[in-house]
């Protein structure tokens, strides 16, 4: 006599007894009690074993075979699970333990939000696009230009879209060097006129038969629906054409801005999401996916921002110039160095202070101010502000010099802050945070680079740590695609 438990699957609910071993004997007991024949080719996992917490009521995975006692309640989710009615177990890879586990749809309402479980339409729409089932030249024609699955020349055709986006894309980019931008402004018969007027063409011809040979429910006037034109593609399309007939028929005509219409143009890239749906169903799934990722890097993006910002604002901010009504900060001194040998070092002083000149201004960024036969006046450039004043010695030529050196009268040289206010200082902090790092703007006070250190690291937590999450659903969704296709293929192969 084992330990009795009680085995849910669909609604349906058994009892059995279970002799405590393994999760491999207790999966195939729930074959038998439920007359599941075993795939082969899918594995019983024991992440499809949840158990019922006996105070809370919550189904959970993870659980150790210690847990199982005497009247323990548990309910198999995953491919071998049955269905009761409408409910819909869907495929959610488990970031935590790469096992296949399965969410139900009657869940709690807002689960599908925060865990961002994988959309079985969603899955479905990008195995099986809609294909018009009507054997008519005008259903044929809409299946090759709407679906590349449809055949071998929807396929065909599906590359030459592409290769036509291509090209139109290359020449726009091309178009704006300097070296073509005469011939590029679009005169009609030049070389760039020419492609693009092919290239439109194409595209209208495209868009024509598309709207010839949509199916009628697409088209309806009533109610007045059209759901053709209320598609974010045939939108694409229809952006990507416009501009080159307005621009057509405006071409003599002064009018302000109408060079915008020519970015407008660029649209038409996006027709390659149109072409390529795989890539665009994982991203969009992924995304999905990562809701919670998403809003923690916002989140803790943001908060991080306007405290760093804050920060840096009054670290590097400087003083107010009422005159210039702006921040002013000191970039560095400028201070008068004055050199004077104390002995001629039997007539090796003269010539030491002439190899002093050329050093300090080719290394030092000293100018030379005055000179005489055993003193040297300079005008150097110091980060810092400090007075000094000593008595030195070296040695030239064999001899030995003493000179006394004195540094004195610095003055500050400034600039406007570019820290000037905490909005302005946040470019700086997302530049910084995210690792790109511009140069153009940054910190020269000692303890302003203190904050910047502490933000490049908090950048390396706040922002990589989400990313890592998000990649790492990429790869499950990429996964549940690819697990799905092999079944779908395996059960075609076998009809």
């Amino acid at each position: 006599m084992g330990i009795p438990l009680f085995l849910t699957t669909g609604g349906r609910t058994k009892r059995v007894d279970w002799s405590g071993k393994s999760f491999e004997e207790l999966a195939k007991i729930y074959c038998e009690a439920f007359s599941i024949e075993k795939n082969k080719d899918i594995e019983f996992r024991r992440g499809h074993f949840y158990l019922r917490h006996p105070d809370f009521g919550i189904y959970y995975e993870g659980f150790e075979l210690e847990e199982l006692v005497p009247g323990s309640v548990l309910e198999v989710r995953g491919p071998y699970a049955l269905a009761s009615g409408p409910t819909a177990w869907e495929v959610d890879l488990d970031p935590t333990t790469r096992e296949l586990s399965l969410d139900s749809d009657d869940d709690s309402s807002d689960s599908g939000a925060e865990d961002g479980d994988l959309d079985d339409g969603l899955l479905q729409r990008h195995e099986d696009s809609e294909i018009i089932q009507a054997d008519t030249l005008r259903s044929k024609i809409w299946n090759t230009l709407d679906n590349p699955n449809y055949s071998r020349l929807s396929r065909l055709y599906t590359v030459f879209i592409m290769l036509v986006i291509t090209v139109s894309t290359v020449t726009f980019v091309t178009a704006t060097l300097p070296m073509f931008h005469v011939a590029a402004r679009g005169e009609k018969g030049s070389v760039w006129h020419t492609i693009e007027a092919t290239c439109v063409a194409i595209f209208t011809a495209e868009l024509v038969l598309r709207v010839a040979c949509a199916p009628p429910e697409l088209l309806s006037l009533r109610p007045l629906r059209l759901g053709f034109f209320r598609s974010l593609m045939n939108l694409v399309d229809i952006l990507a054409i416009v501009p080159f007939y307005l621009e057509l028929i405006l071409h003599s005509a002064s009018v302000p801005g109408l060079a915008v219409l020519r970015v407008v143009r660029l649209v038409r890239i996006f027709r390659l999401f149109k072409v390529s749906k795989g890539a665009a169903t994982i991203f969009s799934m992924t995304m999905r996916k990562s809701a919670k990722p998403l809003y923690m890097l916002v989140f803790f993006t943001s908060l991080a921002l306007i405290v760093f910002s804050t920060i840096m604002f009054f670290a590097e901010r400087g003083t107010f110039d009422p005159e210039l009504l702006a921040w002013k900060r000191v970039v560095d001194y400028t201070c008068v160095v004055e050199v004077k040998t104390v002995n001629s070092g039997g007539g090796s002083g003269g010539r030491w202070l002439e190899q002093l000149d050329a050093g300090l201004e080719d290394g030092a960024g000293c100018t030379l101010q005055d000179s005489g036969p055993t003193a040297r006046r300079f005008d150097c450039t110091y980060a810092y502000l400090y007075d000094y004043s000593s008595v030195e010695s070296t040695v030239f030529e064999g001899e030995r010099i003493e000179y006394y050196v004195r540094k004195y009268d610095c003055m500050a040289r400034y600039e406007i802050s570019p820290f000037e206010s905490i909005p302005a200082s946040m470019w700086w902090c997302l530049v910084t945070m995210t690792t790109v790092g511009y140069g153009d703007v940054v910190p020269l006070r000692w303890y302003g680079k203190i904050v910047g250190i502490i933000v490049m690291l908090s950048g390396i937590l706040v922002i990589a740590l989400p990313i890592t999450v998000i990649g790492s659903n990429f790869a499950d969704v990429y996964r549940a695609l690819a697990v799905r296709k092999q079944g779908l293929e395996g059960a075609a192969a076998a009809s």
